[in-house]
C-alpha cells in the first residue's frame, strides 16, 4: 500500500492509527486543493498530483471496485478499515467535477 498521504505526520506516534494510518479525508483534501489549483493556474504538477493521488486511493482498496469510499488504510499491514463516511465521498466528487471542470475531460466526470 505505497503511496497516500498520512493522517498524522508523527512517525514516531506510539499510537498505531497515528503512526501508520493513512486516512482518506487528508487525501482527497489534498487531492480537492491539487484540483482547484490546477484550474487556478494550469500547473500540470498539480493535475499530476491529483491523478496520482486517485489512482493510488483505488489501487489501494480504499475505492472499491464498485466505487465504495472507505475510511483509510493501515501503512504496516495493508488493512482497509471499511467505514463509510459521506464527507469523503463529498470531498472526492468535488474534486473530481473541479477536475472535469479544469480539463473538459469525461473521465473526471464519469469517476464522479
Amino acid at each position: 500500500c505505497n503511496g497516500g498521504i498520512y493522517w498524522s505526520r508523527n512517525r514516531n506516534a506510539t499510537k498505531l492509527n497515528e503512526k501508520y494510518y493513512k486516512s482518506t479525508i487528508t487525501n482527497v483534501q489534498e487531492m480537492n486543493l491539487g484540483a482547484r489549483l490546477y484550474k487556478l493556474t494550469n500547473n500540470t504538477d498539480y493535475k499530476t498530483k491529483v491523478d496520482k493521488i486517485y489512482a493510488w486511493l483505488k489501487s489501494s482498496g480504499i475505492i472499491s471496485a464498485d466505487y465504495l469510499v472507505y475510511d483509510g488504510i493501515m501503512a504496516n499491514d495493508c488493512s482497509v478499515d471499511k467505514q463509510i463516511y459521506s464527507y469523503h465521498i463529498g470531498e472526492l466528487l468535488s474534486a473530481l467535477a473541479t477536475m472535469y471542470q479544469a480539463t473538459k475531460s469525461a473521465e473526471y466526470l464519469t469517476e464522479a
